[in-house]
């Protein structure tokens, strides 16, 4: 003998459908965010200028001044006024 599947209730498929329906809305938010972040990244990147190669030279020898402690070769590089503020990593007190 063959078992007779029932078939679902009219209750059983609405919540199914109900199931499918949010698991739908929420994939399109998603896609939608996703969709909005990246345009907005694609924005960002082309009306952010580049930085000038100059710029770039003078931050990669500061920070090879750094690297190297090297104290004068940092001062050739700063304004008079240069202020050094760093954090010991613990929480105010």
């Amino acid at each position: 003998m063959t078992a007779v599947k029932e078939r679902p209730s009219a209750q059983d498929e609405i919540q199914a459908a109900e199931r499918r329906n949010r698991s739908l809305t929420i994939g399109v938010i998603v896609l939608a965010i996703l969709l909005v972040g990246g345009a907005a990244w694609m924005i960002y990147d082309q009306v952010t200028p580049p930085v000038d190669a100059e710029v770039m030279e003078v931050i990669d020898s500061y920070l090879e001044s750094w690297e190297q402690k090297d104290e004068e070769a940092i001062r050739g590089l700063v304004t008079s006024g240069f202020v050094i503020s760093t954090s010991t990593s613990r929480a105010p007190t």
